[in-house]
């Protein structure tokens, strides 16, 4: 099935029977009014984004040990990963789904955005564990 299709079928899913990508490839769904989450067509694959904050700056270097820790194979990201912005203080989590993973959207989905929310809280308080 076409991300294209399996984007519709979320969205009706979610009662946005108007809900598509846009003609650029992409599409923003927000979650508890404060978390946006970008869905974002890139050649076959289908990529989750969203910014869960910035780097406290006073506990900079126990919060980018934790962000590295997670981005182990071992961690608890559910296959999505962490990056910093250009200026080095925002963080991105990101999640990338391939073909074969048309059918995980929605439980792959429901789970980036518990650990987005997880990782704004941390961030918000400087909370490195």
């Amino acid at each position: 099935m076409a991300w294209e299709n399996v984007i519709a079928a979320l969205g009706a899913a979610l009662g946005l029977p108007d809900f598509h990508l846009d003609g650029e490839g992409g599409a923003r769904l927000l979650f508890d009014g404060a978390m946006p989450v970008d869905l974002i067509l890139d050649g076959e694959s289908l990529v989750l984004g969203a910014s869960p904050g910035r780097i406290p700056a006073y506990a900079r270097e126990e919060t980018l040990a934790a962000l590295l820790a997670e981005n182990r194979p071992d961690g608890d990201l559910d296959g999505a990963v962490f990056s910093l912005d250009r200026d080095g203080e925002g963080v991105t989590l990101s999640r990338r789904l391939v073909e074969g993973e048309e059918g995980e959207l929605g439980e792959t989905l429901s789970r980036f955005v518990e650990t987005l929310a997880l990782w704004r809280t941390r961030l918000d308080n400087g909370d490195d564990a």
